[in-house]
C-alpha cells in the first residue's frame, strides 16, 4: 500500500455523490494565538479531522482490512491513539478512502507531531502500516 494523500483540517462533510468537503485545511504547523496571561497553558482545544487516501498494490485486498487506527507521538515522546475507525471498503477496490474527525482534538504542548496510521484486520491485528503519515508543527504565539 502506499500513500496517495493525506490533509489535516478542521472538519469533513460527507456529500451526495460519494463527494466529501474539507474545511478549514491547515498546513503543516497549527499556531495557537494567544494573550500573555494563557502563554504556557495546555492543553488547548481544537477541530482535527484528517482525509487519508491509500492506493492498494497489486494482491492487497480492501476486504482484508477492517479497522483504520490513528496514533501520534510529540518530540519522540509516548505514542498516543487517538482515533480509530471502520472502514467502508469494497472487495477488489484499489483504494481506500479513511475519515477521521477528533471534534475537539486536545494538544498537550508545543512541538512536533508525528501521525501514524495502522490498518487492522478482523482480529485486530496490525496488517499494514504508513509509520510516517504526517508531521504537524504545533506552537504557541504571544499576542502583544
Amino acid at each position: 500500500m502506499r500513500l496517495k494523500a493525506c490533509i489535516i483540517c478542521e472538519d469533513i462533510r460527507r456529500e451526495v455523490g460519494n463527494k466529501h468537503s474539507l474545511m478549514g485545511i491547515y498546513d503543516d504547523a497549527i499556531i495557537f494565538h494567544v494573550p500573555p496571561a494563557k502563554k504556557d497553558s495546555w492543553p488547548r482545544a481544537k477541530n482535527l479531522a484528517f482525509f487519508i487516501r491509500i492506493v492498494l498494490e497489486e494482491g492487497e485486498d480492501a476486504a482484508s482490512f477492517c479497522r483504520a487506527r490513528l496514533s501520534s507521538r510529540t518530540d519522540g515522546g509516548p505514542v498516543n491513539v487517538i482515533a480509530t475507525a471502520d472502514l467502508n471498503r469494497r472487495p477488489g477496490a484499489k483504494k481506500l478512502n479513511i475519515i477521521m474527525a477528533m471534534n475537539p482534538f486536545l494538544f498537550h504542548e508545543e512541538g512536533e507531531m508525528a501521525f501514524r496510521l495502522d490498518l487492522l484486520d478482523g482480529d485486530s491485528r496490525v496488517s499494514g502500516s504508513i509509520p510516517d503519515l504526517y508531521t504537524l508543527k504545533v506552537a504557541q504565539q504571544v499576542l502583544a
